[in-house]
């Protein structure tokens, strides 16, 4: 199937207008079905080059995953400039590595062949706290491919401000919301405090501050919103078991319940496609591929596990 640019972006512009007809939100969301499976030959190709990079990394995590329809959705309204035809993140790919110079390292064996954008938000923290590597590949077809390369500390940020977002009823993501300011200066101030512990730059807004001040400044904004409390109440769900059918992960969180299914690459979005279709049910689904049991670490969000973040947190408050 071919794709032309008007199509897309017109299939783009029809999801984002809730007041559109029925029948041609249908054929939106079939054409957009269509082109992220368009996608799955520049996954497998790009996972065959990554996986050989990571041969001496035992603790690497490689997680790929499609971006949901809210959050393309979502994007979408928040951009009006950027169309469907160029969203370059709508699947991806995420290499997770326990330290900073195991991230050095990585970055220096990445191939440059179709690398058409980097950005080091590890050198440069974006305002929000959020740290990270990304790398922006073209495919075959118009395809492109987003590569985000993170630390533990760096990823155990990141999800915990998407749980964040869930837990406090506005959201799957703490950044796209509109929340108090003091919750988005209490994240970028945590995120200061795990650059330091990485010895690496701070948000530009704490670089005046001492190490000393910075914690001060989390310990004041944590009593005062009761972060520690509130996120402590949150119970993790356990694992569940999984039937292996394929290589693909459909994660469901639904009132505290997380479903599993594995499947292989075309049916496993086609039927992403077919719970998405439901967007008045309170769940959260996501479509990605992982080892099994690397999945948790993965995607600690989806399996509600919030406490390693809250023990970090609390390591930084007691100072």
């Amino acid at each position: 199937m071919t794709f032309s640019q008007n199509q897309l972006n017109r299939a783009g512009d029809l999801l984002k207008v809730e007041s559109a007809e029925p029948i041609e939100r249908q054929q939106a969301a079939n054409l957009l079905t269509a082109w992220r499976l368009a996608h799955g030959e520049t996954l497998h190709q790009f996972s065959h080059r990554i996986y050989p990079l990571l041969d001496q990394q035992p603790e690497a995590i490689l997680a790929q995953r499609i971006k949901r329809l809210p959050s393309i959705v979502d994007k979408l309204k928040r951009y009006p400039n950027i169309k469907l035809s160029k969203m370059q993140d709508l699947v991806g790919m995420r290499v997770i590595l326990p330290n900073i110079q195991a991230v050095r390292n990585f970055e220096q064996s990445l191939f440059e062949e179709n690398l058409t954008r980097k950005q080091d938000y590890i050198a440069q923290p974006k305002a929000t706290g959020y740290r990270g590597i990304h790398c922006i590949y073209s495919g075959e077809n118009r395809t492109q491919l987003e590569l985000q390369i993170r630390t533990q500390h760096q990823h155990l940020w990141a999800t915990a401000v998407e749980m964040t977002g869930v837990f406090l009823g506005i959201g799957d993501d703490l950044k796209t919301q509109s929340v108090s300011s003091e919750w988005l200066e209490f994240f970028a101030l945590v995120s200061s405090a795990f650059a330091r512990l990485e010895g690496m730059p701070v948000v530009a807004q704490h670089e005046h501050l001492s190490e000393l001040e910075l914690h001060d400044a989390i310990a004041r904004l944590e009593e005062r919103l009761g972060v520690a409390s509130r996120l402590q109440a949150v119970q993790p769900v356990e694992a569940p078991v999984v039937q292996v059918d394929g290589d693909w992960q459909l994660l469901n969180l639904m009132q505290q319940r997380l479903t599993v299914d594995c499947l292989d690459w075309e049916p496993a979005v086609q039927r992403y496609e077919e719970l998405e279709r439901d967007l008045s049910s309170p769940q959260q689904l996501v479509l990605v591929s992982v080892q099994l049991d690397q999945l948790r670490r993965a995607y600690p969000n989806y399996f509600l596990d919030i406490q390693p973040f809250v023990q970090q947190l609390q390591f930084i408050v007691n100072g």
